[in-house]
């Protein structure tokens, strides 16, 4: 809010130095013809001192990022298939809020879910992200 009172002032300032309007301690000039663009400078001047000081974009928060585990059933070659995919699982919950399953399909977690796809394909799991503008963690067990 400081911000954007700093700004109005300097937006002031700037469209009275430009237009002659009365400040403090100096006399009006009389023309009331001024006054529109003068507004109009005001508010142009306000923005982009607005702009420079950071005040227009304000603090955002970071979104959450969103998980996506490998559902594929890769898991389940060689030994110890069930404690990888529990311990993968468990990172996957560890690791945020949304957590999605990848795959033959995009999907979310619901559930008790057992790793069954054919294929690792984390391509839609890239494309929502991007689309959502959030940080992504991919868990997989690194195979297809």
């Amino acid at each position: 809010m400081t911000r954007w009172v700093l700004a109005a002032i300097i937006g002031l300032v700037i469209a009275a130095l430009h237009y002659g309007l009365p400040l403090p301690g100096r006399a009006p000039n009389g023309a009331p013809r001024a006054t529109i663009p003068a507004m109009l400078r005001w508010l142009a001047a306000t923005a982009i001192a607005a702009l420079l000081l950071g005040a227009a974009v304000g603090r955002g928060r970071p979104l959450p990022r969103l998980v996506a585990l490998d559902a594929s059933a890769s898991w389940e070659r060689g030994g110890g298939a069930g404690s990888r995919w529990s311990d993968a699982l468990a990172a996957a919950r560890a690791g945020g809020d949304s957590i999605l399953l990848f795959g033959d399909s995009l999907r979310a977690l619901r559930g008790a879910a057992e790793p069954r796809d054919a294929r690792s394909s984390a391509r839609a799991a890239v494309d929502r992200a991007r689309n959502e503008g959030r940080p992504l963690l991919v868990v997989s067990d690194g195979e297809s």
